[in-house]
This record gives C-alpha cells, structure tokens and sequence, in this order.
C-alpha cells in the first residue's frame, strides 16, 4: 500500500455535477461487501484489504485507446489510400486531381485523434486504482490523466447517481460516479469523473463505501473483511466505541452477539438512523448553507 504524502484539503467541489445531485453520506442498504483477494486467469484484479486499507483496482483507458487507434487509423487509410485506388481502378484511370484532394482532406483530419490515442495508450497505465483509508478517512484516486493520483478526505468526495445516454440506442442505466481531480496537465481530453462499475445498483455500491469508511461502525460485510473483524472490534472498543460518523437507514451489527451487546452500552443502531427523506433534505440545508456563504 502506497503512503500518503500529501493531502489535498483544498479539493474543489464537483463543478461536473453541479447539475446532479450530489449522493449524501448515508448507508442505504446492505450491500454485498467484496470476496476475499484472488486473481484468475483473465488477469482481473480484485480489491485488496489489508486490515485497515482497501485497494480496489480498475480497468484504466489503454484498452480503449489502442481500439481509438485502429478505428481512426482505418478511417484515414479508407479515404487517403483505399477510396482513391478502388476509384481509379473502376473508371481505368488516374483519379482527378480535384477528387483527390478531397478524399485526402477528409482523411487526413483521422490521424489527430488518432495520434492522440496512441499518446493515451503509450502513457496510460494498464490498471489505475483507489485506495480507501479507512482509520484516516482519506481517499486516494487518479487524477482526469489516470496516471498521477491524488488524496482527499473521504468527505470531500462527491459521488453522484446518473444514467449514461452514450448514444440514441446506448442506454447504461444507473451508475455511480465520482468525481475526479482536472486540474493537472492532461495529454489528451478525458472524463472527469471514475464510473463505479458494479453488478449493485448505485446506492448499494455507495452504501458500502461509506460504511466501511465509518470507522466506528463494525466492517461492512464480505469474507475480504472476516480475518479483521475481531482486531477491528478490538480497537473501537479501546477507543470507547464512539458514535458513527455517518447515520445509516438500516442496522450495522457487530459480527457477534456477545460483540453487540457490549457495543450497545456505549450506542445503539436506532440512535443514528435515519429516513431517505432526511438524508435527501439534509444535503439541500448544506447546499443552501454554502449559498449563503457565497
């Protein structure tokens, strides 16, 4: 597990969502949790938990990009080399020098963005990550470059519920995304948000990440975090089991029952739970707060 060195405390809001309706802190439902860590065959990396870090790595853009350059590679060979023979082999002679200029004019433009996907895939690493510090309460992630990564406080994250339109018959559903840091130099135009990709819905992808990142609560579940329960339990209750950071709509029990009646002289899940409703209207008092600031 890398070492923060630097956190960004000044980490702009989400201005990509500021259309959107930002996912407020809040456990929605129970979500599945994450398997042990195991890679197969196919090269896919599962989440790595070590005790009080979690590692969850993703697809970066490589992959893509090398398919961008035998797209627009193809397109630009098809007008500057194919059409133009093809042509002059039906008609039995030389193509015009007129027509020729055009087919070169629309072809040529092909190979900018093609150059530029081959930048895309020449840098681009084969797996980015993010890290979630669980005890610190920090989140690590790439910048909109996927190469160099940046660390914030986990409530500075903004996290947003949208479904993607990537064309007219290109229809994701919803998806949970987070936004990402665009202020560093990019070698080529990206996304600034990380889609989550998951087989949850969004809010129970959303729902994990904030209990897990509620250090006073037990570990979410998933056998990634069976090993660590016991050494996590040992240390809320050295610390007097102090209240959730974030409320929740459902209960969060301790792995045991002996576990939670000791837990339960300290608080109780009733005491920090919460209704849809006042999660949805808590996050527009904030709003409304940060325009009366302005």
């Amino acid at each position: 597990m890398e070492e923060v060195t630097h956190i960004d405390y000044n980490y702009q809001h989400a201005k990509r969502f500021k259309n959107q309706p930002f996912l407020p802190f809040v456990i929605y439902d129970s979500p599945l949790g994450i398997t042990k860590e195991k890679r197969d065959k196919s090269k896919t990396y599962y989440p790595i938990f070590n005790g009080t870090i979690l590692k969850e790595w993703m697809p970066s853009h490589k992959k893509t990009a090398k398919t961008g350059i035998y797209i627009y590679m193809s397109i630009s060979i098809f007008f500057i080399f194919f059409l133009p023979i093809v042509t002059s082999i039906r008609n039995g002679k030389i193509m015009e020098v007129q027509y020729l200029f055009i087919y070169l004019f629309i072809g040529f433009p092909f190979l900018i963005p093609a150059y530029n996907q081959w930048k895309k895939h020449k840098i681009a690493p084969d797996q980015t990550y993010i890290t979630l510090d669980r005890i610190n309460s920090l989140i690590t992630m790439p910048k909109a470059n996927l190469i160099d990564y940046f660390t914030i406080p986990f409530t500075h994250l903004r996290a947003t519920r949208r479904a993607m339109m990537h064309s007219k018959y290109s229809y994701t559903g919803p998806e949970l995304q987070f936004f990402i840091d665009t202020r560093s130099w990019r070698p080529w135009h990206d996304t600034d948000y990380l889609m989550m990709s998951t087989t949850e819905s969004p809010k129970a992808t959303w729902s994990f990440y904030v209990w897990y990142m509620d250090k006073n609560r037990p570990l979410p579940p998933g056998s990634a975090f069976d090993e660590f329960r016991e050494a996590d339990y040992k240390r809320r209750k050295a610390e007097g089991f102090p209240p959730p950071l974030f409320k929740s709509l459902i209960p969060t029990p301790e792995a045991t029952e002996e576990q939670q009646l000791v837990r339960e002289t300290f608080w109780k899940d009733k005491d920090y739970m919460t209704t849809e409703e006042e999660a949805h209207y808590s996050l527009l008092s904030r709003k409304k707060k940060k325009k009366t600031a302005k």
